[in-house]
């Protein structure tokens, strides 16, 4: 009798229990029935009557549905008996505490949570205004999308679009052919754009234009946070401002500061200076005009006659307003050549490149090896620093400070100061040599013509006649004037109490034919750009 008794019970609980869950299923199910059942009311209610095979009620005069959180408003409506509607005139549709939806005309599928809305629309969330004429809204998702042209206005943004996608829950809008955002300080055109209305951060993917006063930007990928006026560019970027043009893989730029940095395979091409450089890591100051350039950095100074590279561990580019040709300026006192610069600049500015540590340049007609360089656009100067060597032609040139003048591409004149050695090859063994405290050497066609050499003067040259060597002259003179022709001695004279012996080709031993300090540096001479980057 116990065990009959328990094999009761069991049976009776198990069939509560069957009875009790498909009860809270069959409740549940009502449940969600009832939830998406569309409620109403209106100023006046007509009977059901048969409308397109449907079950039809008519409202008329503040007529509201409700399904759950959303809030239907209209003039007049159509309930049919499938749980689905037709509103008409005012449409006013409310979602959650921002979100506001109007238009002329609705259709409503209250099982499916679907509505499509026709003329006149306008989505209203926190401040930001989406008009349009076609629109479908999905109430469960809260996504809204327009494919026949939309305009969306946010504070100062003001962006159109063919087609556009709005995730109300995440604030966040889609955008796709012909993409405009319009902003007081800039432009962008977009294939398909990104947009935070919260965050007001703007995403681009495809072929994006950004244009402003100052400059243009390209793009094919990147963002731009138009709260802080901060973006980053990728995949074939780059900043173009009136006489410049920036590239990398990518580019940050903060428009408020006027700092912009680029990163992998940059190239900054300046058209007003004719110079390209190229590296690896760039920064750029709108606000200071500086420039730097690290990282495999490389500099050509563009000449249809002789391009000139350079390559330093780092280089940095200023330009900064020239005081005195703004007082000129002011005082009319400009001559016609100054005039017709400024034609082409705003305002006078003076331009200056410097190249730190590990400097070597490369021209067919001159090459460089130095610590440290500066280079002043505007007279063409060019300034190397500790440890600097020269070579032109046959000539090694060296000094403890080095000045090269030139114009249009064109070697004009040369300075050295303190300790200045010149050295050519004259055969494996010779060397003719020119010492001196300061020197100055005149080019003509590129070519070093002419050698001042003032203070301390010393010179080795093997004389010539017809190609045979007939002597070698050693001399000393305070001051000496040196003429070449085809970067080979051509005649020496001493100015300044002079003492000088020539010798026999063959008496002395070539060993012996050295001035104090000489050094053959040609192992260091670059004899073309990959050379450049090999200290």
């Amino acid at each position: 009798m116990i065990t009959g008794s328990r094999n009761f019970n069991f049976k009776s609980w198990l069939c509560l229990g069957l009875i009790l869950t498909l009860s809270i299923v069959s409740i549940s199910a009502q449940v969600q029935k009832d939830r998406k059942k569309l409620k109403f009311s209106a100023d006046v209610i007509e009977g059901s009557k048969p409308i397109g095979g449907k079950e039809t009620r008519r409202l008329l005069g503040n007529v509201v549905f409700t399904q759950d959180s959303v809030i239907m408003y209209c003039d007049s409506a159509h309930l049919y008996s499938d749980n689905s509607l037709d509103a008409f005139s005012r449409v006013h549709i409310k979602q959650g505490d921002s979100l506001n939806l109007y238009g002329d005309l609705l259709k409503y599928d209250g099982n499916k949570r679907f509505a499509r809305l026709e003329k006149n629309i306008r989505l209203i969330d926190k401040g930001m205004l989406l008009t349009t004429e076609h629109m479908t809204y999905d109430v469960s998702k809260k996504t809204a999308t327009y494919i026949e042209g939309g305009i969306i206005h946010s504070e100062d943004n003001v962006l159109t679009s063919e087609t556009g996608y709005y995730y109300a829950s995440g604030r966040k809008l889609a955008f796709k052919r012909k993409v405009v955002l319009t902003n007081p300080k800039y432009t962008v055109n977009s294939d398909t754009l990104h947009y935070s209305t919260s965050s007001k951060i703007a995403w681009f993917f495809g072929p994006t234009w950004i244009r402003s006063k100052t400059n243009s930007i390209y793009c094919e990928n990147g963002f731009y946070d138009t709260f802080h006026d901060f973006a980053q560019f990728k995949q074939h970027a780059f900043i173009n401002s009136a006489k410049q043009t920036l590239k990398g893989d990518s580019i940050f730029y903060d428009r408020k500061t006027g700092f912009g940095k680029a990163l992998g395979n940059v190239t900054i091409t300046d058209t007003s200076q004719h110079v390209v450089v190229t590296g690896d890591y760039s920064t750029h100051s709108e606000l200071t005009n500086v420039s730097y350039v690290t990282g495999h950095a490389l500099l050509m100074q563009i000449s249809k006659t002789d391009t000139l590279f350079l390559h330093a561990d780092s280089l940095k580019a200023t330009a900064v307003t020239d005081s005195a040709a703004l007082a000129k300026l002011k005082e009319n006192r400009l001559t016609r050549g100054e005039k017709q610069e400024l034609s082409r600049d705003s305002f006078p500015m003076i331009r200056t490149m410097y190249a730190y540590h590990k400097v070597k340049f490369y021209q067919s007609q001159l090459q460089g090896r130095c610590d440290s360089l500066k280079y002043a656009y505007n007279d063409s100067t060019m300034y190397l620093y500790l440890q600097p060597i020269l070579w032109s032609k046959e000539n090694q040139m060296t000094g403890e400070r080095i000045e090269i003048k030139s114009g249009n591409g064109v070697l004009q004149i040369l300075k050295m100061y303190s300790s200045s050695f010149i050295i050519s090859k004259e055969d494996s063994a010779r060397f003719n040599q020119v010492k001196g405290k300061n020197l100055t050497g005149y080019f003509k066609d590129n070519k070093l013509r002419k050698v001042y050499v003032e203070g301390n003067g010393q010179t080795i040259y093997y004389a010539k006649e017809k190609n045979k060597r007939t002597g070698v002259n050693k001399a000393d003179c305070s001051d000496l004037l040196i003429y070449l022709k085809d970067n080979q001695v051509e005649s020496i004279t001493l100015l300044n109490k002079p003492d000088g012996t020539m010798y026999p080709p063959q008496e002395l031993d070539p060993r012996e034919l050295r001035l104090k300090d000489f050094k053959d540096l040609s192992k260091y001479r670059p004899n073309g750009v990959n050379d450049l980057f090999i200290w």
